[in-house]
């Protein structure tokens, strides 16, 4: 897995991935995941808590079949420092 870019959050300063890419070759599986926009991210400064939670695209392919789809993920205390 790899991240291939990320984006900063202008309120709480964490990076979190703006594209990632997973390969598992003994699989044969490519996949690549883009959110659907940057700022997804729940944010609560009271307690410093943040998390990015959203929706996005999946394309790529397994065994050589490519396919397309759709995803959701929570991304808590990624990025933290």
């Amino acid at each position: 897995m790899g991240i291939a870019d990320v984006w900063k959050s202008p309120r709480s300063g964490r990076m979190y991935p703006r594209r990632l890419q997973i390969r598992i070759p003994e699989a044969g599986m490519e996949w690549e995941l883009t959110p659907a926009f940057d700022d997804q991210e729940f944010s609560m400064m009271m307690n410093m808590m943040a998390f990015w939670t959203g929706t996005g695209s999946v394309q790529g392919s397994t065994g050589g079949v490519s396919a397309t789809g759709r995803y959701c993920s929570m991304l808590q205390g990624y990025g933290k420092e």
